[in-house]
Parts: structure tokens; C-alpha cells; sequence
């Protein structure tokens, strides 16, 4: 039935056609959402413990935070130490472009410290 639960998204299936094939163009594409979920279900769950993400401002520095966090821990970095690091040369050298650029989680410039030490049976 085209009314019923099952027309419905076969409905919707031929007109989201088009971004359907992008995983067919690009291997990297997922077919699912899960690791996005996964990397912003702490931000989901921390922001209601947060009493200065009721405001724009507020909610602003918690999504760079929680950004660096994540982005850190994909680069394979200790969190804590990085937005350690970060803060303190954005507090000495300033917020000029080079050097915000300097100290982004993927930045090669970063000090092999920061790092997560590999396990033996890494």
C-alpha cells in the first residue's frame, strides 16, 4: 500500500536517490551515522550538566571543547595534555591565524609528547 509504512519509505527512498549514490561515488562515505552519534553522544550528555550552555555564548565554547576533545582523540593525542598545551600558547603567542593553525589536532607541529603511547600489542 503507498499509504502504508512500507510505500512511505520506499517513497522516501526514491526521492533521497540522489545522496543515496553518494556512497557509490566516494568508498569513504558510510552507509550509516554511528561513529558521528558516537563522537557527539558525550557533548549531548554533558551539555545538560552544563549550566552556561543555555546561552549562545555558552553553547559556542562547549562546542569548541567538546571539538578539540574529539578531534584530539582522532589524531591519537591525550586530550587533557593537548587543550593543556593549546590554552597555554594561545594564552603566549596570541590568536593569530598561524598560530591557531599551529596547534589544530592534526597540525604536525605538535610535540611528539602529546601523543597517546602505543601498546606493546598495538
Amino acid at each position: 500500500m503507498p499509504k502504508g509504512k512500507m510505500g512511505s519509505a520506499i517513497s522516501y527512498t526514491f526521492h533521497k536517490e540522489e545522496y543515496l549514490r553518494n556512497f557509490f561515488k566516494d568508498g569513504r562515505c558510510e552507509l550509516s551515522n554511528n561513529l558521528a552519534e558516537q563522537r557527539i553522544k558525550p557533548f549531548v550528555i554533558a551539555r545538560k550538566n552544563f549550566l552556561f550552555s543555555n546561552t549562545k555564548n555558552g553553547a559556542k565554547a562547549s562546542t569548541i571543547y567538546f571539538s578539540l576533545i574529539e578531534f584530539a582523540k582522532i589524531n591519537k593525542l591525550n586530550p587533557y595534555k593537548y587543550l593543556e598545551y593549546v590554552l597555554d600558547i594561545l594564552r603566549t603567542k596570541g590568536l593569530s591565524n598561524e598560530i591557531i593553525n599551529s596547534v589544530l589536532p592534526y597540525s604536525k607541529q605538535l610535540p611528539k609528547n602529546l601523543y597517546v603511547k602505543k601498546n606493546r600489542s598495538d
